[in-house]
């Protein structure tokens, strides 16, 4: 054991006799570009929290983006930006809307004003059918 205490003490004193003497054994160039390596790891890792600042910020932006894009979607905005740009075209298709409507309506009441002569004819003797149909005829005229 001694003898393996004894070695790792020359061990230790040839370390530190080369670290006392390192300016013999390294050239200063070495040294020179040692300071330069250790000044800029102080300068890289200041440097990195701004950047992971920034992508954290930019990481923050595209998710609102995704999220206004996903509102605007869902609210369909960019259809009612695009109508609401060429007001002719906006015009012409109410136009459209409302003329199809109308339609609608007329032939909805024309199908139930049919419906009901139909019923009404069917169950009626054909004597009354005959007579409802000359008071329709005798209103329409007036």
């Amino acid at each position: 054991m001694t003898n393996q205490s004894e070695k790792s003490d020359d061990l230790l004193r040839t370390i530190e006799s080369l670290s006392e003497q390192r300016h013999l054994h390294v050239k200063k160039e070495a040294m020179a570009a040692k300071a330069h390596f250790d000044e800029m790891k102080e300068d890289i890792s200041s440097v990195k929290m701004p950047k992971l600042k920034k992508l954290k910020m930019i990481d923050e932006f595209n998710d609102n983006v995704l999220l206004l894009r996903g509102i605007f979607q869902d609210s369909q905005f960019d259809e009612i930006v695009y109508h609401l740009s060429n007001p002719s075209r906006l015009f012409v298709i109410q136009l459209m809307i409302g003329i199809l409507r109308g339609m609608g309506f007329a032939i909805g009441i024309l199908v139930i004003v049919f419906l009901t002569l139909y019923l009404t004819m069917m169950s009626l003797p054909a004597s009354a059918i005959s007579h409802l149909a000359q008071s329709i005829l005798l209103s329409l005229g007036r």
